[in-house]
């Protein structure tokens, strides 16, 4: 019976130290993913085109983000990155509005301003984003509360005018 315990411990100790070492951890899953989007060709760079020309609120996400971060075949520029991110926004695309709100976080090509990124962060917090969640909580650490209610003034004026249909699961990867 003793050795029976011991080996089921022993079996158990192997099996996680084997998941430890050869599992990824969720942060690599997400970093290939992320590393994946930014790999641009040009066929894939003239569809995203064309279907922002076409208003396609996620495409206008996809390319906002790939001129925030840079890509293969596209330089850095943020003022495309805060324009495309914004129109996705107000189409009511929760991650657009996260990463619009840490384009004001860390003033990227724009002034920061924490009152405004605490309106993106709520929007995309309301339609279901956990990231933003987490950093709304954080941001509200900076703002007093004339800004928080400055914020929430314009919030409850945005969110009646952004469509809802756009609510994401708990697994959505940014």
């Amino acid at each position: 019976m003793k050795t029976a315990i011991i080996a089921i411990i022993v079996a158990l100790f192997v099996f996680s130290a084997y998941k430890t070492f050869t599992a990824k951890s969720i942060d690599d899953i997400r970093q290939a993913e992320r590393q994946q989007m930014m790999t641009v060709t040009p066929k894939k760079l003239e569809a995203l085109k064309i279907a922002v020309k076409n208003n396609d609120r996620l495409a206008q996400y996809e390319l906002g983000l790939l001129y925030a971060r840079g890509a293969d075949l596209l330089p850095q520029d943020y003022a495309k990155a805060r324009d495309l991110l914004f129109k996705s926004s107000m189409q009511g695309v929760p991650q657009a509005q996260y990463h619009l709100g840490e384009m004001y976080v860390w003033g990227d090509g724009i002034e920061i301003d924490y009152t405004e990124a605490t309106v993106w962060f709520w929007l995309a917090t309301t339609l279901g984003d956990r990231y933003a969640q987490r950093r709304l909580r954080a941001i509200n650490t900076r703002i007093s509360s004339q800004e928080l209610a400055d914020a929430k003034v314009k919030v409850d004026k945005l969110w009646k005018e952004i469509p809802h249909d756009l609510k994401i699961e708990k697994t959505s990867i940014h």
